[in-house]
């Protein structure tokens, strides 16, 4: 039974995935003509994201509190890199100008990204100072 249920949680995660071919695709140019897109690529991903989790969650052992604070000091530090990507993603060449947003979006979204940039530096300056 629990065979059964390992297998089908990561049956989506063995077949082709649109979206790592296109983000390795702009990555690495050519790739996407090779193997590495396949299979190899998403087990690949996988068995890093896997080691990591564990390294991070058997890093702090038995002290959760210690767990939530690093996941809340680096939500805060990431969210900002994050949300500025997305917006370059929406923003960019690889959408049709039908489908990107209009100019007060946009400007609202880069407004929305130096105020989290600022809320994270004053967390960080708080917490650490």
């Amino acid at each position: 039974n629990l065979e059964k249920i390992l297998i089908l949680c990561h049956q989506p995660m063995m077949q082709e995935n649109r979206s790592v071919k296109k983000v390795i695709s702009l990555m690495v140019p050519g790739m996407e003509q090779t193997r590495l897109t396949g299979n190899f690529m998403n087990i690949t991903l996988l068995v890093l994201l896997s080691a990591g989790s564990s390294v991070v969650i058997f890093g702090f052992g038995n002290n959760l509190l210690e767990l939530v604070d690093f996941a809340t000091v680096l939500s805060f530090i990431v969210f900002p890199i994050i949300a500025f990507f997305h917006i370059r993603l929406v923003g960019g060449r690889h959408l049709d100008k039908a489908a990107r947003p209009h100019a007060g979006i946009r400007i609202l979204s880069y407004v929305g990204v130096a105020f989290m940039g600022v809320l994270a530096a004053v967390f960080l300056f708080v917490r650490f100072l």
